[in-house]
C-alpha cells in the first residue's frame, strides 16, 4: 500500500500544511511534552487507512508509537474509541490533520463500497438464476490518489475496474466511430495488448452489443440503455462475454438496476463523489 506515489503524495501533503513550520505548535513546544491521544468515531464507518496513517505520523516523527484496535475493513461504532498514538505532542499535532485527512477520505470510500455492496447482495438474495454481480470502481479517481482509494473500495468490499490506461483495454464510443466499426476496432487492439489483459467494448445499443459479443470482446460495457434491452444483451452474451453496467451515484438507481442479470455493476461515484467520515483526535492523558 505504501507505493513510491504514496510517498510522494504524502510528503506533498505534509509540505503543504506544515509549509515553513507550524506556527501554533513550535511555540509552545517546552509546555506540550508528551502525551496519549485517542482516534475516535463520531459516526458509524468501515476502516481503511491504518498503514497510512502511521506512514503520515513516522514521517513526521518515527519515534511516535501508533496503534489501532480494529483492522481495515472492519466496522467503527460511533463514539468508539479505535485506536491510538502516543509520543512528542508536537508532532502529534503537527501531523494531525494530514493524517486525519487520509483517514477519513479513505474510510469514506470504504464505507460507500461496503453500503453499495450489500446492496446489490440485498437486492439478488433469494433470485435463482442470476450470476454473482461484482461492485465495481472506474477511473475517476483524484489525481495521485488512485491506488489508495482503489484500495478503499476494496477494503470496503468492492472491486477494481482497471487501474489506469495501461492494464486494460477499454474501446469506448469515439474510438468506435474513428475506424467505423466494433470488429475492427476489436481486432486492431487485440493484435497490440498483452495476452492477458482484457478487452472491454462501450455500447449504446443492442446492435453494438451483438457486434461486440461477435467480434469476442471480454466485457461488453452498457452505460445508456432501457432495463429491457440490457436484459436482451445479457441474453445474447451469455457463455460468450461479460456485462457491465455503468450507473450513476444515486442508491435508488443502483438498486433498480440490481437485479439485472449483469456480471458488474461500476460505479463512478465511488471514487469521484466521496463523503468523508467524521474522525476526531483527542487528547486523553498528558504524559510527561
Amino acid at each position: 500500500m505504501i507505493t513510491h506515489n504514496v510517498k510522494e503524495l504524502v510528503k506533498l501533503a505534509l509540505h503543504e500544511d506544515i509549509g515553513s513550520g507550524d506556527i501554533t505548535t513550535e511555540p509552545l513546544i517546552p509546555a506540550l511534552g508528551e502525551g496519549l491521544f485517542a482516534f475516535v468515531a463520531r459516526e458509524n464507518f468501515v476502516m481503511a487507512g491504518a498503514e497510512i496513517v502511521k506512514y503520515v505520523f513516522h514521517e513526521v516523527d518515527p519515534e511516535l508509537e501508533v496503534s489501532f484496535s480494529v483492522a481495515d475493513g472492519a466496522p467503527v461504532k460511533a463514539k468508539s474509541r479505535f485506536g491510538t498514538i502516543k509520543g512528542s505532542m508536537a508532532s502529534i499535532l503537527t501531523g494531525e490533520r494530514v493524517a486525519l485527512n487520509f483517514l477519513q477520505r479513505l474510510s469514506g470510500i470504504a464505507t460507500s463500497a461496503f453500503e453499495m455492496n450489500r446492496l446489490l447482495m440485498d437486492s439478488r438474495s433469494g433470485t435463482a438464476g442470476l450470476p454473482v454481480v461484482k461492485l465495481l470502481d472506474t477511473r475517476k479517481t483524484t489525481a495521485g490518489w488512485g491506488a489508495l482509494e482503489k484500495y478503499a473500495v476494496r477494503t470496503g468490499g468492492g472491486a477494481n475496474y482497471r487501474f489506469g490506461l495501461y492494464d486494460a483495454a477499454v474501446i469506448k464510443e469515439s474510438h468506435i466511430d474513428t475506424v467505423d466499426g466494433i470488429d475492427i476496432a476489436v481486432s486492431l487492439v487485440r493484435g497490440k495488448i498483452p495476452v492477458t489483459a482484457k478487452i472491454c467494448v462501450e455500447v449504446r445499443n443492442l446492435e453494438e452489443a451483438e457486434a461486440a459479443v461477435n467480434a469476442k470482446a471480454d466485457i461488453i460495457l452498457i452505460d445508456e440503455m432501457e432495463a429491457p434491452n440490457i436484459v436482451k444483451a445479457c441474453q445474447l452474451a451469455e457463455g460468450k462475454s461479460r456485462i457491465c453496467l455503468s450507473v450513476g451515484s444515486d442508491m435508488k438507481q443502483l438498486a433498480k438496476y440490481a437485479k439485472l442479470p449483469v456480471d458488474y455493476i461500476a460505479v463512478g461515484a465511488l471514487t469521484q463523489t466521496v463523503k468523508n467520515v467524521d474522525i476526531s483526535l483527542k487528547l486523553l492523558n498528558m504524559l510527561k
